[in-house]
C-alpha cells in the first residue's frame, strides 16, 4: 500500500471504512465465540477461507468445515470468552492483512477452567463490496490450566434484561 499522504480523499476514506469494517470482523469473531452464534461466527470467514488452528484443533477449509470445527470446539470448550487486542491492520485494496492477540478464559468439557494466549494472523478480502476473512491462523503462544472453575454459572453468564 501506498503511503496513505499520497492517497486521494476518496482512496484514504476507502482505507478507513475499511479497518473500521475489519476490526467488526475481528470483534465480531470473539463476540460470536462467546455468545455461541454460528451464524453470526460464518458469516465472518468467506465461503471458501481457511481457518487454520495447529496444535489446537486443525486445519478447517470452507463454511461446511468451519461449522464441523465450531461443533467440535463446542464440545471440548462449552465456555469462553475472549479479550481481543492489539488489532494491526494493513489494507491494500480489496486484500489486508491483519494480526491480534487474545487472552481467552475458558471451561473445558470436564469443567475446568483454563487460560489461553493466542494470535490471529489473518487474510481478508472484499468481495461484492463485503469484507471477510479469507484465512485465519490461529498461533497458540500458550494454555494453562487454572486452580478454581470461573465463578459464574452458566445461567448468570448473560444477565436477561
Amino acid at each position: 500500500m501506498a503511503a496513505i499522504e499520497k492517497l486521494s480523499l476518496e482512496q484514504r476514506t476507502d482505507v478507513i471504512e475499511s479497518k473500521l469494517a475489519i476490526q467488526e470482523l475481528v470483534y465480531g469473531y470473539a463476540l460470536a465465540w462467546d455468545r455461541r452464534d454460528v451464524n453470526h461466527l460464518l458469516s465472518i470467514f468467506h465461503e471458501d477461507a481457511d481457518y487454520l488452528m495447529p496444535g489446537l484443533f486443525g486445519e478447517y477449509h470452507g463454511w461446511t468445515e468451519i461449522r464441523r470445527a465450531y461443533d467440535e470446539i463446542n464440545v471440548a470448550v462449552p465456555d469462553t470468552w475472549h479479550f481481543t487486542t492489539n488489532l494491526i491492520v494493513k489494507v491494500d485494496g480489496d486484500r489486508a492483512t491483519g494480526i491480534s492477540e487474545a487472552n481467552v478464559h475458558a471451561t473445558e468439557a470436564n469443567g475446568r477452567a483454563i487460560r489461553l494466549a493466542v494470535a490471529y494472523l489473518d487474510n481478508y478480502e472484499r468481495r461484492a463490496g463485503r469484507w471477510a476473512i479469507s484465512r485465519r491462523m490461529v498461533e497458540t503462544h500458550y494454555i494453562t490450566g487454572l486452580l478454581q472453575a470461573w465463578g459464574l454459572s452458566k445461567e448468570s453468564k448473560f444477565p436477561k434484561n
